[in-house]
Order: structure tokens, then sequence, then C-alpha cells
């Protein structure tokens, strides 16, 4: 739930379930690391397939 309260047609407050403002932070996080994520690849940092990963916790699960 969103609550828009306005004065002369302008939004000067928000009000939002608690709910709403964790899943709010949570998405604005995972951007943030996702944006992080993305720099990092284009600067030249190591990148895994989806296969590489895949093995290695195969590999994982064999220890446990």
């Amino acid at each position: 739930m969103l609550i828009k309260p306005s004065i002369d047609s302008e939004g000067d407050l928000v009000l939002m379930s608690i709910e709403t403002y964790q899943y709010r932070e949570e998405m604005l996080d995972l951007r943030g690391k996702l944006l992080s994520a993305e720099a990092n690849r284009l600067s030249g940092a190591k990148t895994y397939s989806i296969d590489e990963v895949s093995e290695r916790l195969r590999g994982l699960e064999v220890l446990s």
C-alpha cells in the first residue's frame, strides 16, 4: 500500500506500509549489487558460465 498525500498537486510526503518499504529496500539493494557486478564484468573481471557454476556446485555437494 502506497499513499501519496499532496499539497497543491505536488507530492510532498509519501507513506507506505512496512512491507512495501522492506520490499523497496530489498529491490534497491539488489539493483545496487547487480550494477556493481555489471561494472566488474565490464572492467574485465573473471566471469563464469552456467555450466562452470553448476559443475562447481556439484563438486561441493560431493564434499558435504
